[in-house]
C-alpha cells in the first residue's frame, strides 16, 4: 500500500493511500497540537525569516530586477513547509543552520538550495546579485 502525506498550512495533516484494489483511501485528518505550532513558530522565527530577510536585503541593495526578487521570495514561501519538515525531522540541522545564519557563517542561498532543490533556478538567477557581482 502506497502512502502519501499532504500538509496544508501547518495545522492539518491528511494521509492518502491506495488500497490493494487500487482505490484511493483517506485517513481522518488529525489536528496538530500546540507543541507542533510552537515548534513551527520557532523554526519560522529563527531560521526561515532570517533567511528570507537576508536574501531580500542583499537583492534590494544590489538593485536586482524585481522579477528576480519576486522569484526568490516566492521560492522561500513555497519552501517553508519543506524547511519546517526538515527542521522537525532533523533538529540538529535546524539549530546549527539557524546559528550559522545568525552569526553569518552560512549563506542563505546555499542553505535554501540544499534544503529545497526546486529553488535552485531562482537562486542561480539571483546569485550574481547575492555575491556582489551584478549580472
Amino acid at each position: 500500500m502506497e502512502l502519501q502525506i499532504f500538509r496544508s498550512d501547518f495545522n492539518v495533516i491528511a494521509a492518502i493511500g491506495v488500497d490493494a484494489l487500487g482505490h484511493r483511501t483517506q485517513r481522518p485528518q488529525q489536528e496538530y497540537g500546540p507543541m507542533q505550532d510552537l515548534i513551527t513558530a520557532l523554526i519560522t522565527f529563527f531560521l526561515i525569516e532570517p533567511l528570507q530577510a537576508e536574501m531580500a536585503d542583499k537583492l534590494k541593495a544590489a538593485r536586482a530586477p524585481q522579477a528576480i526578487l519576486a522569484d526568490v521570495s516566492a521560492c522561500v514561501r513555497e519552501a517553508r513547509p519543506i524547511l519546517v519538515e526538515r527542521a522537525t525531522s532533523a533538529p540538529w540541522w535546524a539549530v546549527s543552520n539557524a546559528a550559522y545564519l545568525w552569526i553569518g557563517v552560512a549563506k542563505p542561498a546555499d542553505l535554501l538550495a540544499e534544503a529545497a532543490p526546486a529553488c535552485k533556478p531562482a537562486i542561480e538567477a539571483a546569485r550574481p546579485f547575492l555575491s556582489g557581482e551584478k549580472a
